[in-house]
């Protein structure tokens, strides 16, 4: 019981180790400091361990800290769709640069000999292949921000880091759902016309058994859908929720009044890495056209690169539903 109880302590103690580390490393790239400062300032032990590899790509996984990672990953969950279907393995998770080609027999009959013919499925002859491919996105932040080492300084670095890799991953990932054959559906503002088009969406999606589905909403179609009961079929606020019994999760890579419903185990999908590098020396240019230096304002960017692979498995993986007024 003590042994059991000191190795969950251990395994707790080393996911909060693994939480921490991308903030830190962030951290450390934004002010140019090196693992002994990063020490010094009570940094975890395996952001400094990251960081003393010195590499100059910034990669995670380089560095042996996968584990890192994919906490990052679970931890940005909240605020992205991509990441929370690889976080809670809705994706079917399959091995990079392998042709997929498969297919099952039917039920083999008895007295099957060697070398006797074998009907199956549908054989994908042309396989798909899960590619590693990378987003980015730069975060922005004070220099008195990135100095801050306390619980809000921490909890503030890390939701730009994640809110930021989030949104890029899930714009990503619609672009290329958006490139199989997807279906739509238009509902306007009458609860009878936006359940009738819900259930058409789970009507196309959901065709076999086994299958994971996952509702994505844009926050405007999450505060509709709040409103709406469906005899307690549909449960919606502000932190997702479920329709139909199935998952459903916000993200702001959908257009307002958008939801989709994806089916997840249809797609392959993982993470494998994040890069942490520094942009000290960047410019930005904001929306009105002014362009700015992130030094003279005494402020400092870290690039934030997830590298990922997805491929679709099927022709039609999602279902789109538009909300009008």
């Amino acid at each position: 019981m003590t042994n059991q109880r000191m190795a969950d302590i251990s395994a707790l103690s080393r996911r909060v180790e693994d939480a921490a580390t991308v903030g830190w490393v962030a951290r450390a790239k934004a002010m140019g400091l090196g693992a002994d400062s990063i020490a010094e300032m009570g940094g975890p032990r395996r952001a400094v361990d990251v960081l003393s590899k010195a590499l100059d790509t910034g990669s995670l996984t380089s560095a042996g800290a996968t584990t890192a990672v994919m906490a990052f990953v679970e931890n940005a969950a909240r605020s992205s769709a991509f990441l929370a279907m690889v976080s809670d393995r809705a994706f079917r998770r399959v091995p990079f640069d392998v042709p997929l080609i498969h297919s099952a027999s039917v039920p083999l009959p008895d007295g099957m000999i060697e070398g006797g013919l074998i009907a199956v499925a549908e054989l994908e002859l042309e396989g798909a292949k899960l590619k590693a491919e990378s987003v980015g996105t730069i975060t922005i932040a004070s220099d008195e921000a990135w100095a801050r080492i306390d619980g809000p300084g921490q909890s503030f670095i890390n939701g730009l880091l994640q809110a930021a890799v989030g949104k890029a991953a899930d714009a990503r990932m619609f672009e290329a759902l958006a490139g199989t054959t997807p279906i739509a559906f238009t509902a306007d503002g009458t609860e009878t016309a936006v359940i009738d088009a819900l259930r058409f969406a789970m009507k196309a999606m959901l065709t076999k058994s086994g299958q994971s589905l996952r509702w994505v909403l844009s926050p405007s179609a999450a505060a509709t859908l709040s409103t709406i009961s469906a005899d307690g079929r549909i449960s919606v606020g502000p932190d997702g929720g479920t329709i139909f019994g199935i998952t459903a999760i916000l993200t702001d890579a959908l257009e307002p009044g958008e939801l989709a419903l994806i089916a997840a185990s249809e797609v392959a999908a993982d993470v494998i890495d994040l890069s942490i590098m520094r942009a000290r020396s960047a410019s930005v240019q904001l929306p009105g056209g002014e362009q700015i230096s992130l030094f003279q304002c005494n402020m400092s960017a870290v690039r934030a690169v997830l590298t990922f692979g997805l491929v679709p498995l099927a022709d039609a993986v999602m279902a789109r539903v538009t909300l009008t007024e």
